[in-house]
């Protein structure tokens, strides 16, 4: 997926994000691969990723259910 992804209706992928991505308020994402940059979770979003997010998680109100690694820190917003 390009750089700056976000994420507008609800999906399952397969592949990486390059940087960073963005899952809007009231949207669900499954995804299996690596995100590359931060990750911005809207408010009543839901994130489901079986890989690695290489950055920061920004918790601005949305649920993240992961297995795999953050190599940055979680920041509630």
């Amino acid at each position: 997926m390009p750089a700056g992804t976000e994420f507008t209706k609800d999906m399952r992928l397969f592949g990486d994000v390059k940087r960073d991505a963005i899952v809007k308020s009231g949207i669900s994402v499954k995804m299996t691969g690596d995100i590359r940059g931060d990750l911005t979770l809207e408010r009543d979003s839901a994130f489901h990723i079986w890989g690695a997010i290489k950055g920061d998680v920004i918790d601005k109100g949305g649920e993240l259910h992961q297995l795999g690694e953050i190599k940055g820190i979680r920041r509630p917003v």
